[in-house]
């Protein structure tokens, strides 16, 4: 007997728990009815075995978990990562998109292991062209190619930027820019670079209202030479 989606989705309303039926888990999420496979006996309850792979792989999740929240709060005013899911991943909560996106980036200690090429930002705008950028007396200059107003590139475009410390792969910081556009061609913010120490920039833009952003760009500065 074939189950349909409305009985299924007004059985978990009205019970307001999950309904596993046939080898499949089904609950709400956002108002949506979604479903995933049970758990497999054979490898569950008493018949879990904890091997180093997935001990590993507990790590990892627990350290992804921790990183989405902290990341949360660094975005705090951007809603980025709100668009995103709406866009791409409608049956998470932002927390657990951010978890799929970043997985990559960070280790099981919660650490970014992989910069270049890290997704920082996504979304529908052009993202900086031409970025180049120097560090030094304590602060840390961008240019880009400022252009002209076109589809996805308006030249009120604020200017958002995130960075990694090479020594501090475990912070993500956000720097603080005085009304920053793409039009400005160019920008400047203080931050604190240890002698010898390297930092990751992944500038991107956000529109003027934020209903959008761009991807990232990304480069790598050095700090003052150690003496």
């Amino acid at each position: 007997m074939e189950i349909g989606n409305d009985f299924l989705q007004a059985a978990i309303e009205h019970s307001g728990k999950p309904l596993r039926t046939g080898g499949n888990t089904f609950y709400m999420r956002d108002g949506k009815l979604c479903i995933q496979a049970s758990r497999r006996p054979a490898s569950s309850g008493k018949n879990w075995v904890q091997t180093p792979a997935r001990g590993r792989c507990n790590r990892h999740f627990a350290a992804m978990r921790a990183v989405a929240t902290y990341l949360k709060g660094v975005y705090e005013g951007l809603p980025v990562w709100q668009l995103a899911k709406k866009r791409q991943g409608w049956r998470m909560t932002v927390e657990n998109f951010l978890m799929r996106v970043m997985r990559p980036y960070f280790d099981e200690r919660g650490e970014m292991v992989r910069c270049e090429g890290a997704l920082m930002s996504v979304g529908d705008l052009v993202p900086p062209m031409g970025l180049a950028g120097e560090y030094a007396e304590g602060k840390l200059s961008l240019r880009w190619e400022a252009g002209e107003d076109a589809p996805g590139a308006s030249r009120t475009d604020r200017l958002e930027v995130v960075y990694v410390r090479e020594s501090r792969r475990g912070h993500v910081g956000r720097a603080q820019l005085e009304g920053a556009v793409r039009g400005d061609g160019e920008a400047a913010f203080a931050l604190e670079l240890a002698p010898g120490d390297r930092l990751h920039v992944f500038p991107f833009f956000a529109a003027a209202d934020l209903s959008d952003f761009s991807r990232n760009g990304y480069l790598c500065v050095e700090g003052p030479a150690v003496p």
